[in-house]
């Protein structure tokens, strides 16, 4: 089935929903994203079923890192090596979701400082970074500011969406790695904004 129009700026699928769509891209820009992390960084691992795929990466990789995420999946991908310090700042678990809200996370956040912060999103349109929630775009702005480098990780599919609450501009980003369907006009705007692109093409079409 397919909806006639637009979605709902307060939109959002199912987790289980949201998990499987586009999911080859997700796993290809999760894995560019992985290979990003160094040996001994603090890394923020944003909400994100994307950044759940970096997360799966970086543990398969079993290097030692400070790793912090509000995403309950997340944690647990991460728990099971050992090598990465595991930070959770905890919150209120929002409904239909693995994503903890609110205070103490947002406290915490407001007093770190990491090297990398990896960050979801919802839309990207008119390179406006957006969300569906109050509260998660205000975690992902905390979680940007944090961060020494932040990093986008967006399929294309992305740029053609809005949402409810604006986040930042792109140019907070130092980078986005999204796929190779990425439109030629995208891409200069987003050099233009001084964004650096990767653009990797999911296992299928390799």
């Amino acid at each position: 089935a397919m909806a006639k129009g637009p979605p709902h700026t307060t939109f959002e699928p199912q987790y289980e929903i949201g998990s499987r769509t586009q999911h080859a891209e997700k796993a290809a820009i999760g894995a560019a994203a992985a290979a990003l992390v160094e040996r001994d960084q603090s890394v923020i691992f944003d909400s994100s079923s994307t950044v759940l795929e970096a997360a799966r990466a970086v543990a398969r990789r079993g290097i030692r890192i400070t790793a912090v995420t509000n995403d309950i999946n997340i944690a647990a991908a991460l728990a099971a090596q050992g090598a990465i310090r595991l930070i959770v700042p905890g919150g209120t678990l929002r409904p239909g979701s693995f994503t903890l809200i609110g205070e103490p996370g947002m406290d915490f956040l407001a007093g770190l400082h990491v090297d990398l912060a990896l960050i979801g999103i919802q839309a990207l349109s008119g390179l406006r970074l957006a969300d569906s929630s109050i509260e998660i775009a205000a975690v992902k702005r905390r979680m940007i500011e944090a961060a020494r480098q932040a990093v986008l990780l967006a399929d294309s599919s992305k740029f053609k969406q809005t949402s409810f609450r604006e986040v930042c501009g792109i140019e907070r980003m130092a980078r986005l790695i999204t796929d190779d369907r990425l439109g030629a006009r995208e891409r200069k705007a987003l050099e233009k904004a001084g964004v650096a692109v990767s653009a990797v093409a999911p296992a299928r079409r390799r």
